[in-house]
């Protein structure tokens, strides 16, 4: 007998079914959330750019006085929204009309219309700042999974030794998510890091241009994400 489930994550499975699937495969459509906070970046600008890329994250369906909320690997594939954003709030300038305008440069990809257009290259060195931004998400937001599951399994022994409490099976199959999901921050962890390492090796401007070249594309963008 074969039932044939919906093309669900191992979160949405979980929650529309009650269980996970069994086995170490790979969910094929596996996403993993990435929670990014915005207050950092925005703390080095000036009064009024700060606002103006507030603005500007607002336009685009943030809220950047709350943490954003990403899921990989969408948001780190072209037309997501992950790089753009860090983009922008890496984005160095002098007043709000710069901000507006390049707003709407930068955004004009974000989303999954046929039509959306070509992703616009603002240069390697914005590009290396919003790569920075990203991989202090990505690092933070592992350490925080890590701990997260190290503070399930030591539940989780606590319960073995006693007669399982309500909740168990809840923290040792949350404890499976994070596992399961944890990979997909790994894997845009390790491509942006490996592009900062390169940036920080392209000494000089025919090394930097090199590296553009290789890493730029007018379809796809930078690396295939936009």
């Amino acid at each position: 007998l074969i039932h044939v489930y919906s093309n669900l994550s191992t979160a949405m499975f979980w929650m529309g079914y009650g269980f996970m699937e069994g086995g170490d495969g790979e969910n094929p459509f596996e996403v993993a959330g990435l929670i990014a906070d915005a207050s950092r970046a925005l703390a080095t600008d000036s009064a009024e750019v700060r606002e103006a890329k507030m603005a500007a994250l607002r336009a685009a369906g943030f809220e950047p006085q709350r943490p954003l909320f990403f899921e990989l690997p969408e948001d780190g594939q072209v037309g997501g929204a992950m790089l753009p954003v860090a983009r922008l709030l890496a984005y160095q300038c002098a007043g709000e009309e710069e901000v507006r305008r390049t707003a709407v440069d930068i955004f004009r990809c974000v989303g999954d219309e046929p039509a959306a257009p070509l992703p616009k290259n603002f240069g390697l060195a914005l590009e290396l700042r919003a790569r920075g931004l990203v991989v202090e998400w990505l690092r933070a937001a592992l350490g925080e999974s890590r701990e997260a599951e190290r503070r399930l399994e030591e539940e989780q022994r606590a319960g073995e030794t006693a007669p399982p409490e309500e909740g168990w099976l809840l923290r040792r199959m949350a404890a499976r998510l994070l596992r399961r999901e944890r990979p997909l921050l790994e894997l845009d962890l390790a491509a942006s890091e490996a592009f900062l390492r390169r940036g920080r090796e392209a000494a000089g401007e025919e090394a930097e241009e090199a590296l553009e070249a290789e890493s730029w594309d007018e379809e796809s963008g930078w690396l295939g994400a936009g």
